[in-house]
């Protein structure tokens, strides 16, 4: 296999490496100094043969347990899509880096819910469990995830899902979570963590942006350039990505000390480009929620991270200063030549001032150090 390294200036050069069954390139990578400190943003791209499973094995009842709260984190790996069906040979690579946390950014797997059983969705779990990387993943990292649409069993899923709180309990039950997100009613699946003593801490915020989320306005041009499914609802500053006790949950915790804020949102926030599922189609939210990271990040940095768009990438917005990555997916990542006759990234990739490179369309997951 062939690996990239980062060479001098923060660019990627390229490094002939040992063959393996696994490899891992580091594709891109931002920098960003904080104080004394440099905290650096990466996407890591993996290839697997392909394996046929010749028998199941024993799932591995719990996760390792969460790094101690006293300590400060050194890495962080986040990924989003993982297909149960699909190899799941990231898990070998996730574990190979050794991180201290991996982050689910959401959609960990994929199954509908058509009646109150949720058959498909209890299924998914299961064979996702069943998977030995996954099995094995379990003894080695700490874990903790979000909830995206197919996590509650409909694609595209906002406030009116009938089967949301039936599925959230089985994604709290597969997480053996028994925190407040258990006893929370009518709400989402939002959780904070923090790391490491002052001086040193790092702050995770977990957003639920399908809960409690109003519907988006359907688009009048179907794949048109930014409007392909949804376009921005200027009209109706009444609806909402979170409810109003998560906004206020949420001020509450950005007023903690961190060095480092990382905001998990499982659909994307800066991005301009897509007419897909993001904040962009909530305007008045969008503001609301990049103004308040803002003013929060005076004496911090702070990070985003996404998923949900079967594609990577970074974006950054000058004026809120705020940084994006975006990685998706673990398992099936859109190529180049997913819709219509596009045949390069150049012409493919959708036009986003915000975005700093091409997308990433191989596999992927994505690192903070």
């Amino acid at each position: 296999g062939k690996g990239w390294q980062i060479g001098s200036g923060g660019l990627p050069s390229l490094e002939q490496g040992e063959s393996s069954r696994t490899w891992i390139k580091v594709l891109a990578t931002l920098t960003c100094a904080l104080f004394l400190d440099v905290v650096i943003l990466a996407t890591y791209v993996f290839n697997v043969e392909p394996k046929e499973l010749e028998s199941r094995v024993e799932a591995q009842e719990r996760w390792r347990p969460l790094p101690s709260p006293r300590l400060p984190l050194r890495s962080l790996a986040f990924g989003s899509c993982s297909h149960q069906n699909q190899p799941q040979g990231y898990w070998d690579s996730i574990t190979k880096f050794a991180p201290d946390l991996m982050v689910l950014t959401g959609d960990n797997v994929y199954g509908n819910c058509v009646d109150a059983n949720c058959t498909a969705l209890k299924d998914a779990y299961k064979d996702w469990d069943s998977h030995p990387s996954l099995v094995g993943a379990k003894e080695t990292l700490s874990v903790v995830a979000a909830m995206d649409d197919h996590d509650y069993g409909l694609s595209d899923a906002d406030e009116n899902n009938p089967y949301k709180d039936i599925a959230k309990n089985m994604f709290l039950d597969f997480f053996h979570i028994q925190d407040e997100r258990r006893t929370r009613t009518n709400d989402g699946v939002y959780k904070a963590f923090e790391w490491g003593p002052v001086g040193k801490r790092t702050q995770l915020i977990i957003l639920d942006t399908r809960y409690s989320r109003s519907n988006f306005l359907p688009t009048d041009r179907i794949n048109g350039a930014k409007m392909e499914r949804y376009k921005p609802d200027y009209v109706h500053t009444n609806k909402r990505m979170l409810s109003e006790d998560q906004w206020e949950w949420l001020a509450a915790q950005l007023i903690r000390k961190a060095n480092l804020r990382v905001i998990v949102s499982t659909i994307q926030v800066l991005a301009d480009g897509t007419g897909y599922e993001c904040w962009r189609m909530l305007p008045h939210e969008r503001d609301r929620l990049t103004k308040i990271l803002k003013d929060a990040g005076h004496s911090s940095l702070t990070v985003i991270l996404s998923g949900d768009r079967k594609v990577g990438g970074f974006y950054q917005d000058s004026q809120s200063n705020l940084i994006e990555v975006t990685s998706s997916s673990l398992t099936h990542t859109m190529p180049v030549n997913a819709y219509g006759d596009c045949r390069k990234k150049e012409g493919c990739d959708e036009k986003d001032p915000k975005r700093l490179d091409n997308f990433v369309r191989a596999n992927n997951f994505g690192t903070v150090e």
